[in-house]
């Protein structure tokens, strides 16, 4: 409370109560000068720190703050919302993956066993040579009984 009392009463961050209408019609030095006299650098805070940082400079205007509450719930309720799709796609695409990977598996497996089969198969001609089927002894052949 102290600390806000002395934020409000400091010279330098009056310039965000002068436009008390809307935390919108900021300028990005009034927001560098507050956050300055605070102790933060802009590019260390997240959105929610920056909002409530920015909500407490208004204690004066209840109606505002109201409205920044509004706006700051919404953005925590959206960012959570998109955290949890987030979360759900990243589930589905495991998944996948697994489902996948789990389905390439199952061909290697399966070509390492045709693969061994083949080499048998290939082992045992050698050792048992098949002989040619005879030859049919009427069988009609082509000759050439005429010049052209």
């Amino acid at each position: 409370m102290d600390s806000q009392r002395v934020i409000v009463e400091d010279p330098k961050s009056q310039s965000l109560n002068r436009q008390g209408s809307s935390l919108y019609s900021l300028t990005l030095d009034e927001v560098q000068t507050h956050l300055g006299s605070s102790g933060k650098s802009l590019g260390s805070m997240n959105l929610d720190e920056l909002l409530k940082s920015v909500c407490s400079v208004e204690p004066n205007q209840p109606p505002s703050t109201a409205v920044n509450e509004e706006v700051v719930e919404k953005t925590v309720e959206r960012k959570q919302k998109r955290m949890i799709k987030n979360r759900e796609s990243a589930a589905r695409s495991r998944a996948r993956k697994q489902a996948y990977t789990h389905e390439l598996e199952i061909k290697v497996s399966r070509l390492e066993e045709e693969n061994e089969r083949l080499r048998r198969q290939k082992e045992v001609e050698k050792i048992l040579p098949s002989a040619p089927p005879p030859d049919p002894k009427r069988q009609l052949r082509r000759t050439s009984s005429a010049p052209f």
